[in-house]
């Protein structure tokens, strides 16, 4: 099981297994948390226990939409397993905290 938490107003905390199971719930759940702000949302990733490729789709998803709506949103404390994932694929540009 996976959770976006709010922490406070610009803070969200992504909580639980990561993966194929979890992410299509994760996509419009955390969507509409993250979309609910009134201010820039900092996703904290380091609640993450396990991640798999479609983690990252799951990310850049939420970075497209938060684009289109002119919501920024960003991601930090990324857990080794994603990190190892987005450099991989060849993405760790697409998110700064891995520059």
């Amino acid at each position: 099981m996976a959770e976006l938490k709010r922490i406070d107003d610009a803070r969200v905390m992504l909580e639980g297994h990561v993966n194929k199971d979890t992410v299509p719930t994760l996509v419009e759940a955390g969507w509409k948390t993250l979309s609910a702000a009134d201010t820039a949302q900092v996703v904290d990733l380091s609640g993450v226990s396990s991640a798999d490729s479609s983690s990252l789709a799951l990310l850049l998803e939420w970075t497209r939409r938060a684009e289109a709506a002119s919501k920024p949103v960003s991601f930090e404390h990324f857990p080794d397993d994603m990190a190892a994932l987005a450099s991989v694929c060849g993405i760790s540009e697409l998110f700064p905290a891995l520059s």
